[in-house]
């Protein structure tokens, strides 16, 4: 197993306050509208699992009282190879820790044949304590075979921290990763990768 990690410090340039005149970031991110089953390699087919995507996106801005506030939105699409990686991988659970609200929620399961079938959020389920660890939502997709590809994209709405740390685990192979930050102008950020995870680039 190969851990890649990420340090993240922020710094504010400057103590204006910008007021939010644009839409969200996340309300415009969206999966492929018409997916397809994807297709393993020769080399991947006695993978248990393989994770196709791997995007994490977090967002920095201010609100209606211009308060700093972060949106946290992750996608990821996985192909289960194996009765392991159906039964690893077909719940989700996320976690409600400092989260001041699960802002967008949505999944599905593309069968080895083609058929896409829709997570309904109303199965969504709160448990205050999951294994002592604290609060979490979770969900159990429906249609989940070998051979299958399961994607869920999820945003949560945090209070803005100034430091963090992200990992991004390797037990399988990830074929696309992919992490932007979008900010206002007026905050800095300072970025180490270790492990051979490619460092940042500002646009």
């Amino acid at each position: 197993m190969r851990n890649f990690l990420i340090v993240i410090l922020l710094h504010i340039s400057c103590f204006e306050l910008f007021s939010q005149a644009v839409e969200p970031e996340y309300k415009k991110y969206d999966w492929e509208a018409d997916p397809k089953v994807s297709v393993l390699e020769s080399n991947e087919t006695k993978d248990n699992a393989i994770i196709e995507k791997n995007r994490l996106l977090v967002e920095y801005i201010y609100d209606s009282k211009n308060q700093l506030t972060s949106y946290v939105t992750r996608h990821k699409r996985i192909k289960v190879n194996s009765e392991k990686a159906v039964n690893e991988f077909n719940k989700l659970y996320i976690s409600m820790t400092d989260v001041v609200e699960l802002a967008d929620l949505k999944a599905r399961v593309i069968s080895k044949d083609g058929k896409v079938t829709l997570f309904d959020k109303k199965n969504v389920k709160f448990v205050e304590n999951y294994e002592e660890s604290g609060p979490y939502k979770f969900f159990a997709l429906e249609g989940v075979e070998i051979g299958s590809d399961i994607e869920y994209v999820y945003t949560i709405q945090k209070s803005a921290g100034y430091f963090s740390a992200e990992y991004f685990q390797g037990d399988y192979k990830q074929k696309m990763v992919q992490f932007d930050i979008v900010s206002p102008s007026n905050l800095i950020f300072e970025a180490r990768c270790y492990n051979g995870f490619p460092e940042f680039k500002t646009d």
